[in-house]
Order: structure tokens, then sequence, then C-alpha cells
């Protein structure tokens, strides 16, 4: 699993399990046990050692320095409005858009990628065999080229 998944599994579990009515602290050890790679563990360790010497979920969070600034801000309404757990689930919903999004953006972005590779592709091989044996056709022919044939052919 990719981190930044990881990264969205945390939040939508820490959601869970706040709403389901676990502490931070017993949040943050059930999904720290439950992720898969070492440097989320790390994060998820560094925030419960934080948490544990005073600083708030939020300030941890943004110690870090992988959370992003909206997640950070929201945690931080939430702990101050006491709805922590809806905000993670606001997150969570917000973090499910974003990917819905990308990968529309990444799929309609493909067509046009793939028009262009084919036109270099398709320009470069009439480039380099065509227009030499064209090239050969207009110097028997002895007709004046325009400029930008004569360009091309001398490319």
């Amino acid at each position: 699993m990719s981190f930044k998944k990881e990264k969205d599994y945390f939040i939508e579990n820490l959601g869970l399990l706040l709403g389901s009515g676990l502490g931070v602290l017993n949040s943050l050890q059930s999904v720290q046990d439950e992720v898969g790679s070492l440097k989320m563990r790390k994060i998820i360790q560094q925030l419960m050692e934080d948490i544990n010497n005073g600083i708030t979920l939020a300030n941890a969070m943004e110690k870090t320095k992988v959370f992003s600034n909206q997640t950070i801000s929201l945690v931080l309404l939430g702990e101050k409005s006491g709805r922590l757990e809806q905000n993670f689930k606001l997150i969570s919903v917000q973090q499910q858009k974003q990917r819905v999004f990308q990968s529309k953006v990444k799929s309609a972005m493909t067509y046009p990628v793939l028009v262009i590779f084919v036109t270099i592709f398709i320009g470069l091989g009439i480039s380099w065999f065509i227009l030499p044996r064209l090239a050969a056709v207009f110097d028997q022919v002895q007709t004046e080229l325009p400029v930008v044939t004569k360009f091309l052919i001398a490319i």
C-alpha cells in the first residue's frame, strides 16, 4: 500500500474509532497496529508521544509535516468544537472526492497526450523516411521549392 493510501486509511479509521467512543490515544494505537508501512507507524508513534506530552492532536499532526493544512485546520476546529470525529469523517469524504477528481483529470488527459505522441511519432516518421525520397524527386523535377519545404528537407 502506498504512503498516500496509508495516510487516507489513517484518517478514515481514526475518525471511525473516535466516533465509536475510543479516546484519541487508544484510537491512534489501534490504527498503528493496522498500518503496514514503517514510516506511517513512526508518524503515529510520534503523534502518540506528542499527545502524551500535552500537545494537541492538530499541533502534533502539524509537527509531522505530513498532513495538509486543510486537514490540520479541520482537526483543530474539531478539537475546539468537540466534533473531532465528524471532522475526521469530513476529511475522509474530502479526500475521497479529491481522489475521484484526480482520477478523472488523469483519464481526461490520457487522450490528448496520446494524440500528441502519435502526432510527433508520425511527423518524425515522415521527416525521416518520406522527405528524403521526396527530395530526390524534387531534384529530378528541377522546380523551385517553398522555403519551408527546403528547410524541412535540410533538417
